[in-house]
């Protein structure tokens, strides 16, 4: 994972960009970022807008989007008091 001005990126081992974090994942994890050993994508969960199940309606007019499952792995003494 790495910084890009206001977002977390999700990079494979190529560096190539494969996802980011959210809004309040890049408020959790901007000062843990040095603390990262590895990052792995162990899945990824399809969603689409039409889900009755979605805890919030998009109003984006996205019809489908994916959400990784990332596995961080962190340095023991790398605690951020956020």
């Amino acid at each position: 994972m790495e910084r890009n001005g206001a977002n977390i990126r999700i990079l494979n081992p190529d560096h190539q960009w494969v996802g980011s974090l959210s809004r309040k994942g890049v408020e959790k994890w901007k000062d843990r970022l040095p603390g990262i050993i590895n990052a792995q994508v162990l899945g990824v969960i399809i969603r689409n807008a039409g889900e009755k199940d979605l805890p919030m309606k998009t109003k984006t007019g996205i019809e489908q989007w994916s959400l990784p499952i990332v596995e961080v792995l962190q340095m023991k003494n790398a605690c951020v008091t956020l």
